[in-house]
């Protein structure tokens, strides 16, 4: 079993991580088994215990294109659920919500790398206004795999109710700041037909022509966080 303990303060989160884990499972996504919850009204402290499931989290250090499309299908049942907001799960414009990225911004001067990509995304306003449940913080590092095949998706706190770019996007993003923009293109294989946002790919892409994939996360890792959450807000119409 896996417990989550948080303070009062977090208690939105746990309600938003318990409500998507139940949506989720009735849509047949692989999410780990809901066994109890508290939202700290019975121990003073809000906590989410599930089951610990088989597998492993690390990324590949090579691109297995079976298992980024694999990616793209799980991705597609999760949007595949249409979803109109609620005070569990709110709407949610970019990956990583409930994050205050414009805070950390004025903590720190903002690098040229950032301003670079954001004039990139801004080249495109915002289209669509089809509506799912989100996961709100989709990368490989938040799925499980046991044997080849998925078996969890985990971490639920960001979820709620968006647009598909925006998991797709961040997802896609991931994808190619590890493997480059032909891995990226991967994950939608099994997404033909879907609402996606392809700047975050085409951000990645541009600013790993300076640096290689990995050691631009390393190099950078708060400026691309910074384009997933810009990007995020943007959404296209899908494809005809």
């Amino acid at each position: 079993m896996i417990t989550r303990v948080g303070e009062l303060a977090d208690a939105p989160s746990f309600e938003t991580e318990v409500a998507a884990l139940r949506l989720a499972a009735q849509a047949a996504i692989p999410v780990p088994r809901l066994l109890g919850h508290d939202d700290g009204t019975a121990g003073d402290v809000p906590l989410v215990l599930t089951e610990c499931l088989p597998g492993s989290s690390q990324i590949p250090l090579e691109p297995d294109p079976s298992r980024l499309r694999v990616l793209g299908a799980v991705a597609a049942r999760l949007h595949a659920v249409p979803l109109e907001p609620s005070p569990e799960l709110p709407v949610r414009d970019r990956p990583l919500g409930v994050v205050d990225f414009a805070r950390m911004r004025r903590k720190q001067e903002t690098t040229g790398l950032l301003t670079e990509g954001e004039a990139l995304i801004r080249q495109t306003p915002p289209t669509g206004s089809l509506s799912v449940l989100a996961h709100g913080d989709l990368w490989q590092g938040n799925t499980l795999w046991n044997d080849g095949t998925v078996s969890g998706v985990v971490d639920w706190d960001c979820a709620g109710t968006g647009a598909p770019g925006m998991d797709l996007g961040s997802l896609r993003c991931d994808v190619a700041l590890c493997y480059g923009n032909q891995a990226a293109a991967e994950v939608l294989r099994c997404q033909e037909g879907a609402s996606i946002d392809p700047r975050l790919v085409a951000v990645a892409v541009a600013l790993a022509q300076r640096l290689p994939g990995r050691q631009l996360l390393r190099a950078h890792p708060l400026a691309v966080i910074q384009l997933v959450h810009v990007a995020g807000k943007h959404r296209v119409p899908a494809r005809a």
